[in-house]
């Protein structure tokens, strides 16, 4: 009996559909044992013999020795011998055997599929009678990004998690409990998530997602009912699983259907064009966007706060920057490459003589030969003598030597090479080493990426006063901040980026609608991909936009912008091919710089999406004109970069 019990342990941990094996196999060696007891008994019929020893046999599995048919126990005493008979005896011990085995087969295979089935059937019936099929929210996966945004999702909103079984075949230890809980009960998350979302309804999925392989995914996950969720327009599925293939692969089994879909990816391959595809309903999650987004939205983290701005004798800006800007960024997965990206971008700035400046960032990792081919591919128009990528371990001795020689003239650290503490630990020690080893404190900061930074402030507040006094230690990517409902479907971002496209569409001399804009660009002569390529880029610049008018403010004294005739001297289009139009020869040449810059940003947002320098504008080819220098460029084409300037003036002013 121990031999079967480990044995049908090991079956429903490694494949429960195969238990019907063994419970076969005790179903057969029962008939066979009641059926020879009845022979003996007097029972030669074939037929009722056969149908008597089956009735029997069952009974043992419903936890029964009897049964309506006679005590089929007093069978294993008849004569000969009675009960000192040894075939008696044997059968008697098979039989205690069988019914022992019986009841483990019955208990594992009730605990397993059915109880847990049952409770997930009965909850997904509530959750649809109680719904009555209006909007839900569809999480499918527990962890700690999607209850961060369960959490952020008003009270009210109709919330429904699906329990994914953990993938793993076999656990070290093996247990009683877990033999009866099964391997595949669900995520160790599901009871933390109740505290989160106390109004949620848990649903227990039947395999893990990568398992699935059916077309229809929801009778896969032995939920079919959700499939009527998924045919409704108001629900919202969210594919937040930690291994982004399982979301593509389920993404690729929805998108068909006319529910909202959110799905954790990165923005390319496959995922990228069934988003653009499906436009209107399917939406990737890339978290190095989210990352880059984030940044973006926080002003004390721009570049511009630790470079050098040139200034006159009035100590007000001149519209340019002095010296180098240099980066660091220990990590290249999705936030560090989110950060590259921002500091590529917002970190482009002209010099005195409207070149543009020193910047240089190096990107440490120890897998870099696997992510630096893929980045470079994904983007052609890099410009590699201001990026370094280099294959090490942080904390190595090659790691510190490195850092050795750049840590007097370094502005910026970013760290995200593991969890929150080995985050921390690599924070604090670079910071003592900066301490140690620069001037001041001045002009250096060091970004550092903790799912849950509420947890340590009081030890990034020792570290920030007693090494500098700088509050040189900054965080990002709270999880709580980063996966909200708002950040994660754009709500934010379109409003942010219609704000800046209202006012530059005012100040140009055809202004068209937010609207009228995107049914322009939908009915050009070009593919659906061009058009959507197009019309993603050019939201996504009104949203930088926005967001660089406050690098704008750094540049230019504050005049510039509190007085309105500087805007209003910049007119729509050229007048006598001037760009600015005033009498105020200092503030002409502090929008000239501002426009330079204006481009050199374009330039570098441009480079870091993978554009590249191209013969003509091809969205779907990802090439334009303009990735040039901006004295290469046309005086027309000037002007646009002097209209952004014009824009970013008049919300700086209101």
């Amino acid at each position: 009996m121990l031999v079967y019990f480990l044995a049908t342990a090991l079956i429903i941990r490694n494949n429960p559909k195969r238990l019907w094996i063994p419970a076969t196999l005790l179903l057969l060696l029962s008939t066979a044992l009641y059926s020879s007891a009845y022979w003996a008994g007097g029972a030669r019929t074939v037929f009722s013999n056969l149908y008597m020893s089956l009735t029997a046999a069952i009974d043992l599995f419903l936890f029964k020795m009897n049964s309506t048919y006679g005590r089929f126990t007093d069978l294993f005493y008849l004569k000969p011998g009675g009960a000192d008979d040894p075939l008696v005896l044997n059968r008697l011990v098979l039989l205690v055997g069988l019914y022992l085995c019986s009841i483990w087969t019955t208990s594992i295979m009730v605990m397993h599929f059915f109880a847990r089935r049952l409770v997930s059937r009965i909850s997904l019936a509530w959750a649809w009678f109680r719904k009555k099929g209006n909007g839900i929210h569809l999480f499918v996966g527990i962890n700690p990004k999607s209850m961060a945004l369960a959490k952020s999702l008003a009270k009210g909103e109709k919330v429904v998690f699906v329990d994914l079984p953990s993938p793993e075949l076999l656990p070290d230890k093996l247990s009683l409990t877990q033999i009866f809980k099964g391997v595949r009960s669900g995520s160790d998350q599901s009871v933390r998530m109740k505290e989160v979302r106390q109004d949620a309804v848990v649903l227990k999925a039947r395999k893990p997602l990568d398992q699935c392989t059916e077309e229809d995914l929801f009778k896969d996950l032995g939920l079919g009912l959700l499939k009527r969720w998924a045919q409704n327009p108001q629900t919202v599925i969210y594919l937040i699983s930690g291994w982004y293939p399982s979301n593509v692969d389920a993404l690729q089994k929805l998108y068909k259907y006319p529910a909202q879909i959110y799905c954790h990816a990165k923005r390319e391959g496959l995922a990228l064009r069934l988003e653009l595809i499906e436009s209107q309903h399917v939406h990737i999650i890339d978290s190095s966007f989210l990352a880059t987004k984030a940044l973006k939205g926080r002003e004390e983290l721009y570049p511009i706060n630790f470079m050098n701005v040139a200034k006159g004798p009035d100590d007000q800006p001149l519209g340019y920057v002095e010296g180098s800007f240099d980066a660091l960024v220990c990590g290249f997965g999705e936030a560090g490459q989110g950060m590259l990206s921002f500091l590529y971008e917002f970190g482009a700035f002209p010099d005195k003589d409207k070149q543009p400046n020193q910047f240089h960032c190096t990107v440490v990792d120890n897998r870099m030969e696997y992510k630096e081919g893929e980045f470079r591919l994904n983007h052609p128009g890099l410009e590699l003598d201001r990026v370094s990528f280099v294959k090490d371990s942080v904390g190595s001795e090659s790691f510190w030597e490195r850092l050795g020689k750049m840590i007097r003239d370094l502005n910026y650290v970013f760290i995200n090479i593991g969890t929150d503490a080995e985050n921390l630990k690599y924070t604090f020690d670079i910071l003592e080493f900066a301490f140690r080893n620069r001037e001041n404190m001045d002009k250096i900061l060091i970004v550092v990426k903790l799912d849950h930074p509420a947890a340590h402030q009081d030890l990034i507040g020792f570290f920030n006063s007693n090494y500098g006094g700088k509050n040189v230690i900054r965080s990002i990517g709270d999880i709580d901040r980063t996966w909200t409902w708002n950040n994660i479907s754009g709500a934010d971002f379109r409003h942010d980026a219609q704000t800046f496209y209202a006012a530059y569409a005012q100040a140009t001399d055809s202004p068209v609608t937010w609207e009228e804009r995107e049914k322009q660009i939908m009915a050009k002569p070009v593919s659906d991909l061009a058009k959507k390529l197009e019309l993603q880029r050019k939201m996504g610049q009104d949203f930088i936009n926005h967001f660089h008018t406050r690098v704008k403010a750094h540049l230019c004294p504050e005049r510039l912008w509190k007085d309105p005739s500087i805007a209003a001297n910049i007119p729509l289009g050229m007048v006598n091919d001037q760009h600015f139009t005033g009498n105020d020869p200092e503030a002409a040449a502090v929008l000239d710089y501002l426009a330079v810059g204006e481009h050199l940003r374009w330039k570098a947002s441009h480079e870091i999406n993978g554009y590249r320098l191209g013969p003509k504008k091809q969205e779907d080819l990802k090439t334009h004109t303009d990735i040039v220098p901006y004295e290469a460029l046309s005086e027309q084409v000037k002007h646009y970069d002097w209209i952004v300037v014009k824009t970013s003036l008049e919300l700086l002013g209101k």
